[in-house]
């Protein structure tokens, strides 16, 4: 949490060529309150935080009004997806994600999506991607989109077929 904290801070301290942002953090974790404490001890000229909670119904809402999600899921074996990448696809959202090993599974970096490992990455990636919003970015948006697309195409049934299917099978031995 501490890396888009500060990810936005140094969004927020950049050139003022940045959009301001609306930065909504989900969840009720147990460290929730810890991490609002943080985000109130900053002032904040571009970059507005809240930490709602939502309802079920509400969060894939949410998500169809954003322009950008992050996911700042970690692993501790770095073998299991987020869920969140694959809740923020669902609603045709682009996605900036924490860097794990299997995660080219799921977000295939400047096609349907960013990776970054620090938080110096992830605020590169947002000036990047907010730089020229209403222009160079609605096109980069609009491929991102197209892919997340072709991404959700592919049923469960054809994507085991086609990646796991093989690997399980002893049709070639």
């Amino acid at each position: 949490m501490t890396c888009i904290i500060n990810g936005t801070l140094k969004y927020d301290e950049s050139d003022d060529i940045y959009p301001k942002l609306i930065c909504i953090i989900t969840g009720r974790g147990p460290l929730k309150c810890h991490y609002q404490q943080m985000i109130l001890k900053f002032k904040w000229k571009k970059v507005s935080i809240i930490t709602p909670w939502l309802e079920n119904n509400d969060y894939p809402l949410l998500l169809a009004c954003a322009d950008l999600g992050v996911c700042l899921h970690a692993s501790s074996s770095g073998l299991d997806l987020p869920m969140k990448v694959i809740d923020m696809y669902g609603v045709g959202l682009p996605v900036f994600a924490n860097d794990l090993k299997c995660l080219n599974e799921l977000v295939r970096y400047n096609k349907n999506g960013l990776v970054f490992s620090n938080e110096d990455q992830l605020a590169l990636h947002i000036m990047t991607w907010f730089k020229s919003f209403h222009s160079e970015i609605c096109e980069k948006q609009s491929r991102f989109c197209k892919e997340i697309d072709n991404f959700r195409a592919v049923d469960w049934h054809t994507n085991w077929m086609n990646n796991a299917y093989p690997i399980f099978s002893n049709d070639d031995k």
